[in-house]
């Protein structure tokens, strides 16, 4: 069973990743993997190869790739890049606070933060798998801890010690604007 979560992502290095090409793509990706491993695992393939086959390899790799499908590569280095922090897994009254409220119509989407081109192959399988998700502001995540907060006791999935984990990524999102939070579908 998938439930929806919450994560925070870098808005702004979203931005810039789309407007890089190939070799500035390969710079930024080549700076972070250079850097100590984060606590969380790469969530592509490309990125999790450095340890067996070394940056030269990972080069060759995402070179390939881009040349395939630039898209599915620029996505790759978003999802791995630009979602920050652990990943809060939400139940019932965490996601009303934010899906009850008139504001959740208007979110921006994933779709419109990342128009790359999945188009689906078919009616069951997308070009490549695009994580969905709206785009949400520190309010939205206000409104997810309000919710936490007033039916704590209901809370089946969370548990008291998750509101602190989500009031963090609202801090985050109304201390930097560059940051917002991802509400990521359990579809």
């Amino acid at each position: 069973m998938t439930f929806d979560s919450l994560e925070i992502i870098n808005t702004t290095l979203v931005s810039e990743i789309l407007a890089m090409d190939r070799d500035k793509l390969w710079q930024l990706a080549e700076t972070r993997l250079s850097c100590p491993k984060p606590e969380k695992p790469y969530k592509t393939f490309v990125f999790n190869l450095l340890e067996k086959q070394g940056v030269q390899r990972v080069h060759d790799l995402f070179f390939s790739f881009y040349e395939d499908d630039p898209d599915k590569v620029t996505y790759w280095v978003i999802e791995d890049l630009c979602f920050e922090g652990e990943r809060v897994p939400l139940d019932y009254y965490a996601r009303c606070g934010y899906l009850d409220s008139g504001a959740s119509c208007y979110a921006k989407t994933s779709d419109v933060l990342i128009p790359l081109d999945n188009e689906p192959w078919d009616d069951d399988e997308w070009r490549f798998d695009l994580m969905r998700f709206d785009v949400l502001t520190g309010r939205d995540v206000e409104r997810i801890v309000q919710s936490m907060e007033k039916n704590i006791d209901s809370l089946t999935i969370n548990t008291a010690d998750d509101i602190p984990k989500v009031r963090s990524i609202m801090h985050r999102c109304y201390l930097d604007e560059g940051y917002n939070a991802a509400y990521i579908y359990g579809l």
